[in-house]
């Protein structure tokens, strides 16, 4: 993407397991380099956006969030994707890399 452009992130957190999921909270931090302007559904915090916690997450049930940020500054960076929920030992995390030039 070139600095100034937006791009849309679509997170999605899909309950893999056999039982419900309780208490699913979404944190995605973005790099300095993407500004966040944009969350359906959550909290803008900075270069953090906070999404509500779902109370339950049924076996295979997913929920959807989208994210719009645009390019600040130049940069091959990684938006972090964190998930949280009763009953996990850790957050599931993953990476999206984006070029920002």
């Amino acid at each position: 993407m070139q600095i100034g452009e937006t791009t849309t992130y679509t997170v999605r957190v899909t309950n893999q397991g056999t039982g419900d999921s309780m208490h699913v909270a979404v944190l995605v931090a973005f790099p300095k380099e993407l500004l966040p302007l944009a969350a359906e559904g959550g909290q803008i915090d900075g270069q953090s956006v906070v999404f509500p916690v779902t109370a339950r997450l049924a076996p295979k049930a997913n929920i959807t969030y989208t994210i719009k940020a645009r390019g600040v500054a130049a940069g091959d960076v990684r938006v972090k994707f964190s998930v949280t929920a009763d009953g996990l030992r850790s957050p599931v995390n993953a990476d999206q890399s984006t070029l920002v030039h």
